[in-house]
């Protein structure tokens, strides 16, 4: 198989040159993998701001028994559904 010597010209270069697998695979997978880490990092620090804040006011005042929490079903469902929509992204 011959090449025509018009396409063996430089102007025809895209930019791009061959290498072998190592050199291709190896920045790959890392960069890959530090982008799923900083996405979790990322999912878990969101999914932290929205429980700690109920911790931390469960815990406000540990000397009483009870807890007065009127309708807490919709505001816990409502965090629910912001965790769900992180952890499930």
């Amino acid at each position: 198989m011959s090449i025509p010597k018009e396409y063996l010209n430089s102007n025809w270069d895209f930019g791009f040159t061959a290498v072998d697998e190592e050199t291709v695979t190896e920045p790959i997978v890392s960069g890959v993998q530090n982008s799923a880490e900083e996405l979790t990092k990322k999912k878990l620090l969101e999914v932290e701001k929205l429980i700690l804040p109920l911790l931390v006011n469960l815990m406000r005042n540990p000397e009483k028994d009870y807890i007065h929490w009127p309708n807490r079903a919709p505001l816990i469902q409502t965090q629910i559904d912001n965790i769900l929509a992180i952890t499930r992204s």
